[in-house]
Order: C-alpha cells, then structure tokens, then sequence
C-alpha cells in the first residue's frame, strides 16, 4: 500500500459518517508504554513509527505532533506522505486545538476514539474547542483497516511461591 492510501481511508470513512477531522493517539486502551501492533493506528496512518506522536487528520490536511526525540526520525517517515510534522514546543508550532480552531468551520465534528483518550484529555478538548464539537465514536479502523493485526491473548501465569514470597491463598487470606 502507498504512503497515502490509509490516510485515504480514513478520510471515506470520515466522510461518510459526517465528520470534519480525526485526532488518532500513540496509546492502546490501558495507556500502556508499550502497545499492542493492533493500535498501532497513527503508525498505519502516517508511517511514523516513535512512540509518542497525535496524528490529526482533516478532509484537506493531516498534521503529526511529536517532541523534539523524534523531529528527525519523524521529517524522514513522513516524507512522501502530506502529513505537516508539528514540531511540541518549537516556536510558531500550534497546538492541537490551535490547528484544528485553525482549520475548521464552526460546527465542525471532530471525532476520537472512545477508547484511546481519558475523560480529562475529551473534556480538554471540548473545552480548547468552544464552535467545534467533539464526538467520542467507535474505533474506526475496525473497519479501514484490512490487514489490522489481531490483539493476542496470552494466559496468566501464577508466579511460583519462590518468586512472590507467598501464595495467592495465604495473601487472600491475609
């Protein structure tokens, strides 16, 4: 697939469902450090692979945050792909909300998966978004995505008593 087709995708999609733009984060559900390949979505997306980067993604324009460990890395991955490298924390960079306001019309819907911003980052967002309406949906890429990698369930091990110092019935008991 070219460097451009997900990012196609991803605008039908939004098309189609009626809204102006898309913030995708680098996080899983847990907000783990290390996430599952199955979101890996801004990867997909953009082609950047670091760990820390929002892809936001309009019907015109797509725009990647990313801090400074990640500026060179980052303007290489993205080559060939139309996505603008916001660099965090550069003069003249804007922020998110910043941008959006910048690029969108007054109720305009922006739309964030559900499952991937905490209820503090949404209300931010609303907040920083006073004509713009933010809209929590389903995840998306369920459906964009054709070759998403499975998430992989491993079963749980009890640790042995050597290793925990005591047994899960003693410190239920406890």
């Amino acid at each position: 697939m070219d460097k451009k087709e997900a990012i196609r995708k991803l605008r039908a999609y939004l098309s189609c469902e009626g809204l102006a733009a898309m913030v995708v984060p680098s996080n899983d559900p847990h907000f783990g450090e290390y996430i599952p390949d199955h979101y890996k979505c801004r990867e997909w997306l953009s082609c950047f692979n670091g760990s820390a980067g929002t892809l936001v993604v309009t019907s015109q324009k797509a725009a990647l945050w990313t801090d400074s460990r990640y500026f060179v890395q980052a303007e290489q991955q993205l080559e060939g792909t139309d996505i603008s490298l916001m660099k965090i924390k550069m003069e003249g960079t804007p922020s998110i909300t910043e941008w959006l306001r910048g690029e969108l019309e007054e109720g305009s819907v922006v739309a964030m998966d559900e499952n991937l911003f905490s209820y503090q980052e949404y209300v931010s967002y609303i907040e920083a978004l006073p004509n713009i309406y933010v809209s929590l949906i389903k995840d998306p890429f369920s459906e964009i995505w054709e070759d998403r990698p499975r998430l992989e369930f491993h079963p749980i091990e009890p640790m042995p008593v050597e290793v925990a110092g005591e047994s899960v019935t003693s410190k239920h008991k406890r």
